[in-house]
């Protein structure tokens, strides 16, 4: 916890002392879907899911940003029974991510102030 700690804080001492990386926490709500293919005729429905994490964005050149983090992210659905899926019972699919994205952005302003 305290490694932890120390990481959290020299994240935000970058962030105050220099313009080149931020960092930042991202957290929200997911209405996740499951697609299932084959020759079933399968009604999966989405479930409710949350998502967090840590983003951090490092200024490299111009308009040109090395983006990357790492966030928890639940997805999944719901199999409900319908008139031509009868047999089996409703089923609740629900997985959980750990997702490690790295980003290569080019930002630029929309107007002049």
């Amino acid at each position: 916890m305290r490694k932890l700690m120390a990481l959290l804080l020299i994240g935000i001492s970058f962030s105050a002392f220099g313009q080149k990386f931020t960092a930042g926490v991202q957290a929200g709500y997911v209405s996740a879907s499951y697609l299932a293919g084959g020759d079933q005729y399968i009604n999966a429905s989405a479930i409710s899911a949350y998502e967090f994490g840590a983003t951090g964005s490092f200024h490299l050149k111009d308009h040109l940003y090395l983006e990357s983090g790492l966030r928890w992210i639940q997805k999944g659905s719901v199999k409900t029974k319908t008139i031509i899926a009868v047999n089996g019972g409703s089923t609740s699919i629900k997985i959980n991510y750990l997702e490690l994205p790295l980003n290569l952005d080019y930002k630029f302003k929309l107007n002049k102030m």
